[in-house]
């Protein structure tokens, strides 16, 4: 199977069925994958997810990733029809672009303990698979050596989120000349698609949307480097992620 993600708030209904029905068609595995969810669009997730529930009792289950623990509930309220994959803005872990640079700097300095997070607790995961389902995980390659635990797990590369707003900062400087002044926005005026926060150049990372993301350079460089450092034989998908 040939996973092909649907992002849930980017899309519209006509369109993403469109897009099931030729899935269906050739046979492809689906990943619909939903951001964090603001409380005003909550009926819509909802409306969307009953939707998709009934087009999966005709034609089988697919998977859902979700990046906020309201949409976890929702989810996995239907085993049968959802298999729940936790994004990464729920897989917590350090991600700074300034850990490399400061390890070249300073070659002493561990980052030994950042390999693993709560998720490589075995008793952890089997309670979020108990309680809301959860069978699979979504990682980043965010610049330093991780112990991935046994199971299912998905690779974002060469891309990572370092950090995200529930609102826009690219918006609020844009219109109101300060990066602070942040409200809620219901109509984006894709201001992203020609704007963006640049950073000093070897930190490697830059602001769209509503976060910051880093680039590790070694993924497109050095791809035997990659794979010793990401341990790629522990994936089982890989998901490019391009800007």
């Amino acid at each position: 199977e040939i996973p092909l993600r649907l992002v849930g708030s980017e899309m519209c209904i006509r369109d993403r069925f469109a897009l099931l029905e030729k899935a269906r068609s050739e046979r492809l595995g689906v990943t619909v994958s939903f951001a964090c969810q603001p409380e005003v669009s909550l009926k819509e997730a909802e409306q969307l997810l009953e939707s998709l529930r009934s087009w999966c009792q005709k034609n089988g289950s697919i998977e859902i990733v979700v990046n906020d623990w309201g949409m976890a509930q929702l989810a996995g309220r239907y085993p049968e029809q959802f298999e729940l994959c936790m994004g990464t803005l729920l897989n917590k872990r350090k991600k700074d672009p300034r850990l490399s640079y400061l390890k070249s700097r300073l070659p002493d300095k561990d980052t030994g303990l950042l390999a693993e997070n709560s998720l490589n607790a075995d008793f952890y995961q089997k309670a979020l698979e108990k309680s809301l389902g959860f069978v699979r995980y979504e990682w980043e390659s965010c610049g330093y050596p991780q112990k991935f635990p046994e199971g299912k797990n998905s690779l974002h590369l060469p891309f990572y989120q370092t950090n995200t707003s529930q609102y826009c900062t690219l918006y609020a400087q844009y219109r109101e000349h300060n990066r602070g002044r942040q409200y809620l926005q219901t109509e984006c005026p894709g201001y992203c698609q020609m704007q963006a926060f640049l950073y000093p150049e070897h930190l490697h990372m830059t602001g769209r949307y509503n976060s910051l993301f880093g680039v590790v350079l070694t993924v497109l460089q050095e791809p035997e480097a990659m794979g010793k450092m990401y341990g790629l034989c522990e994936m089982d998908r890989i998901v490019v992620n391009l800007l």
